[in-house]
């Protein structure tokens, strides 16, 4: 339902197979527009400082990826969920934190969240899994944790 929801404000076709369009764009609307309806506990940030990023992309397969951040985050009971978008030469580094619990300190290796099965909750450990098959496959880019993070969970994207 958001999702249809979204298409009808931000002029996507959500239905759409494949699309090619401003996936920058795209995020940024989703977050501000969408999200918030169905999470009023979560307050959204975005910071795209001018980013923009033509790609082909399913609308409601990256929907559903930072819907599956988002429900982290809200499991970790986080109060804000930021995205940050910045360029690195011909790359995009896109920043996306919260500040929720964060990671246990029994994680020997935090990268292991993107390992299908791996969950910290009563979850299924598919979210982070699907989260970087997504970026790696469709945005041809890497996703990690950042293990500098203190004030709860980021991650990395660089596409």
């Amino acid at each position: 339902m958001s999702i249809a929801q979204f298409a009808t404000k931000a002029n996507f076709n959500s239905s759409a197979e494949l699309i090619t369009a401003d996936v920058i764009g795209y995020i940024e609307q989703y977050l501000t527009t969408v999200l918030p309806e169905y999470y009023n506990d979560l307050h959204f940030v975005s910071n795209m400082r001018g980013c923009k990023r033509e790609m082909k992309f399913k609308p409601l397969e990256l929907s559903l990826e930072i819907d599956n951040l988002v429900s982290n985050s809200v499991k970790a009971k986080a109060k804000n969920f930021h995205i940050d978008c910045s360029t690195l030469e011909d790359k995009l580094l896109m920043e996306i934190y919260d500040d929720g619990r964060g990671l246990p300190h029994t994680i020997n290796n935090p990268q292991d969240v993107f390992e299908k099965g791996f969950t910290t909750t009563n979850g299924s450990g598919l979210g982070l899994y699907n989260v970087s098959l997504y970026v790696k496959k469709t945005m041809k880019g890497n996703v990690v944790v950042d293990e500098t993070y203190t004030d709860g969970f980021k991650l990395k994207i660089i596409f």
